[in-house]
């Protein structure tokens, strides 16, 4: 499963896995369909980054930031998990596993309308699925909103995909 689709106060909205739905094939989607917010992730040169476009045009990006921070001290550091606003929709972006870290993203005092989580992969195993689906839980429980998240890889039992 590459893409989710939802709509959030009648905003069109598709996430992409990461890796999976390229940072062009994003832009020539909210191309060819016009008034549909894009999200996913793609792997730039050394970095993985996130994007958001909105017909054609990129709305928001930013570098993965647990990832990079603790990979290499000597990149520059992207920037953590912030909300974004397009067309008065709050939506925040979480690439993978950023998700384990709630102590970048659980902050924010401005309501949020939606959470996109893009993974590039299916869980490990049922204990990591578990984890995750609390973690997701407790955004839901924080913001009040539709948390959209697009695991790629095969759908089974250990694919997380969907609209919480």
């Amino acid at each position: 499963m590459n893409q989710i689709k939802a709509i959030v106060r009648n905003q069109k909205i598709i996430v992409g896995a990461e890796e999976l739905l390229p940072r062009d094939e994003l832009k020539e989607g909210s191309i060819k369909n016009k008034d549909t917010i894009y999200i996913g992730a793609s792997r730039e040169l050394d970095f993985m980054l996130g994007y958001v476009y909105y017909n054609g045009v990129p709305i928001y990006s930013r570098g993965k930031y647990r990832i990079q921070v603790e990979r290499d001290y000597t990149k520059p550091i992207p920037t953590p998990p912030m909300p974004f606003c397009f067309n008065n929709l709050n939506g925040l972006l979480i690439i993978c596993y950023e998700l384990e870290f709630p102590q970048d993203y659980l902050h924010f005092k401005q309501n949020l309308d939606f959470v996109a989580i893009t993974i590039n992969r299916i869980m490990d195993d049922e204990d990591q699925k578990l984890l995750w689906l609390a973690l997701i839980q407790d955004i839901i429980n924080e913001y009040d909103c539709p948390v959209i998240v697009c695991c790629g890889g095969e759908d089974n039992n250990l694919n997380i995909s969907g609209v919480y």
